[in-house]
């Protein structure tokens, strides 16, 4: 078999639109780890926030978090690779989040909101995420302030704005200030901060010299901008079939959309086939 390793996006990918894996999808993703190949959850998401999944997901055993921030392994609890944003550069970018009046939200292990923009998150398009802020993020009052306190990391610093064109704009200011960071457009109105280099593809890259498979043996599926950098250097790349259009443009192929199996289509018809 040609293909060692699939990475799989979680959101628009892995996850239907109810935010739940369904059993065919598991199935598969059960067979294929029997069989011997790596499962890998290449997310935006952190450690903390996979603690929903981890009881259904017993089969993957690695993650490439917070867009290649943090390669993680689940069994050894340990990082296989972590880069995270200088402390200087994640004070200097809460004013250009303020000057949008974004959701601010920082990821590591650990995941930060404020607690307005929590109680406000369908003025940021992210209602349907809210159960799972409620239970796993740490709210505080002041994000900036907390973060000079107490210095906690940051690998992903996510501003979620109220429309498009104030997404548009934070992008703009951020790169005539000339930051050394990788800016990625996420859901309907995030922009994703990382350290420069670090993105979806270089976690990938890391994972695989750990664990012995090249890019070549490599299959990665997903839907939107953020897994952009992962399908250009997977030797498979898959669009989902709701992927917009700038994922569709350099994938080899297209499986279902997410509310039907297209994960477990992908798996099916590329990793287990012979």
């Amino acid at each position: 078999m040609k293909y060692k390793c699939i990475a799989l996006d979680m959101d628009g990918t892995l996850l239907n639109s109810d935010k739940k894996i369904s059993e065919k999808t598991r199935l598969a993703i059960e067979e294929a780890a029997k069989m011997g190949k790596i499962i890998v959850l290449n997310t935006g998401r952190g450690v903390s926030e996979l603690s929903d999944f981890r009881e259904i997901l017993k089969d993957v055993r690695y993650a490439n978090c917070l867009s290649g921030g943090l390669v993680y392994d689940f069994q050894e609890e340990k990082a296989i690779f972590s880069q995270e944003l200088p402390y200087t550069l994640v004070q200097e970018l809460f004013p250009y989040a303020r000057l949008e009046e974004c959701m601010i939200h920082c990821l590591s292990k650990e995941s930060y909101v404020e607690q307005y923009a929590f109680d406000h998150m369908e003025r940021y398009h992210m209602d349907v995420y809210k159960d799972h802020f409620r239970r796993l993020a740490i709210k505080l009052e002041d994000l900036q302030k907390a973060h000079k306190e107490q210095r906690f990391i940051v690998h992903k610093f996510n501003m979620y704005h109220n429309n498009q064109a104030g997404r548009d704009r934070s992008r703009a200011r951020l790169v005539e200030k000339g930051y050394p960071v990788e800016l990625v457009d996420a859901e309907t109105t995030s922009l994703e901060i990382t350290q420069k280099g670090i993105d979806k593809g270089n976690g990938l890259r890391k994972l695989g010299e750990y664990l012995g498979f090249t890019m070549d043996e490599l299959i990665v599926v997903g839907d939107a901008d953020n897994d952009l950098a992962a399908l250009k250097v997977a030797g498979l790349a898959v669009a989902m079939g709701n992927s917009n259009e700038n994922v569709r443009k350099v994938c080899d192929v297209i499986v279902a959309d997410n509310d039907h199996d297209g994960v477990a289509q992908a798996i099916q018809e590329y990793l287990l086939k012979e």
